[in-house]
């Protein structure tokens, strides 16, 4: 039997378990995904990579404006499981409702730990030496949704946020095929999280001031790991110039060494 699927996601992420499932015999009904986005300095209109991948496996392209309303939904295709990941959405139980099986969220922490829309630079910044892939139903509550499977993984600690992602949802999708195979024909159940959630919610800029940059060199460096390239790390001069630093490691000692910074107004440069 060949089980249905719709994606909802906005990132190379949801393709790469989009693509883990075909692979493995799935069919996929389409895409849930938002309309292209002014994008960079000039704004430029710009497609997602779901968008992109899409439209080059000729598949159906079902656009969010700014939310998911009743007409959207409305028009989507019923489905045996619904793949959610790292789309940025709210997910209201009319959609939950078209999976015949499960809606599935695939996310990148050992939950309860970390739920919210930076789990990665949360365990970066933390220094977690373990760390695990959840793929949970999707509930009411943001992230707290029944477990699935659990995939644990040691966390390399000098992984930036985009090289930890990287490995966990390339992990999830080694995993993923089978877990939904499994499930929609009764050899596993999902489970409840157990333990108290901690939350690693959305950033923002102010999130990467740093008021003295070599106060605790291992927690700026975990930090610059964590937020790069954005929101990244910053601090003040003496003038009250916004200094970001773009590059910098630990030395030999442990100390941390700023290999470039930019001072607000001018170009980057060693320091």
């Amino acid at each position: 039997m060949s089980y249905t699927f719709l994606l909802a996601s906005t990132t190379n992420y949801g393709v790469i378990l989009a693509e883990s499932l075909l692979k493995a015999g799935f069919f996929c009904h389409g895409v849930l995904t938002p309309t292209a986005q002014p994008a960079g300095r000039k704004k430029i209109i710009t497609k997602n990579p779901v968008q992109i991948w899409a439209e080059a496996q000729n598949l159906p392209i079902f656009f969010v404006e700014k939310k998911l309303d009743q007409a959207l939904i409305a028009s989507l295709p019923k489905i045996d499981f619904l793949l959610v990941a790292d789309f940025g959405y709210y997910v209201p139980e009319k959609l939950t409702n078209l999976a015949k099986y499960l809606a599935v969220n695939v996310h990148p922490s050992a939950l309860p730990k970390y739920r919210g829309s930076s789990p990665g630079q949360a365990v970066i910044l933390n220094g977690e030496k373990n760390s695990a892939v959840s793929l949970i139903q999707v509930a009411k509550e943001m992230d707290a949704g029944d477990l699935l499977a659990q995939i644990p993984f040691q966390v390399n600690q000098n992984w930036n946020k985009d090289q930890y992602y990287d490995f966990a949802f390339s992990l999830a999708a080694q995993s993923l095929p089978q877990k939904l195979l499994d499930f929609a024909e009764g050899k596993i159940k999902l489970t409840p999280q157990k333990g108290e959630p901690t939350f690693a919610l959305k950033l923002d800029r102010a999130a990467g001031f740093i008021k003295n940059i070599q106060a605790e060199p291992m927690l700026t460096y975990r930090k610059f790991l964590a937020y790069h390239p954005w929101p990244g790390i910053w601090t003040l001069d003496e003038n009250g110039k916004r200094v970001k630093i773009l590059a910098c490691h630990l030395d030999q000692k442990k100390e941390l060494a700023i290999d470039l910074i930019q001072i607000e107004g001018k170009t980057a440069k060693k320091p």
